[in-house]
C-alpha cells in the first residue's frame, strides 16, 4: 500500500511538473523568443503563430528533456519534503521535551 501511495504521489507531482515545464518552454520559445530575436531593434519579420509553433516543439522535440528534468525535480521535491517533515516532527518533540523537563 505504501508503494502505491508513493507511486500515485510521484505520478501526480511529475505530471504537474511536466505540464508546467511545457508551458514554460512554450512561453520562452514562443512570444518571448520571437520578441527577443525579431523585436523592435531589428524590425525583422515576425514568424507566424510563434506560440503555436513553440508548443509544437515543446510537446514533440523537447518533451523527453522536459520529462526527464521534471522527474529529477519531482524526486528532489519529494526528498526535501520528507526531510522537512522529519525536521518539523523532531522539532516538536524537542520542544515538548524541553517544556516537560523544566518542571
Amino acid at each position: 500500500v505504501a508503494g502505491l501511495i508513493f507511486y500515485a504521489t510521484f505520478s501526480y507531482l511529475w505530471t504537474s511538473q511536466v505540464i508546467a515545464n511545457v508551458a514554460l518552454a512554450t512561453l520562452a520559445g514562443g512570444p518571448y523568443g520571437a520578441w527577443y530575436y525579431f523585436g523592435p531593434k531589428e524590425m525583422g519579420e515576425m514568424p507566424n503563430h510563434p506560440t503555436l509553433s513553440a508548443f509544437g516543439r515543446a510537446s514533440t522535440l523537447s518533451l523527453g528533456s522536459i520529462a526527464f528534468g521534471s522527474s529529477i525535480v519531482t524526486l528532489l521535491e519529494l526528498f526535501v519534503g520528507c526531510i522537512e517533515s522529519a525536521v518539523e516532527y523532531f522539532n516538536r518533540l524537542v520542544f515538548m521535551f524541553v517544556f516537560v523537563s523544566t518542571y
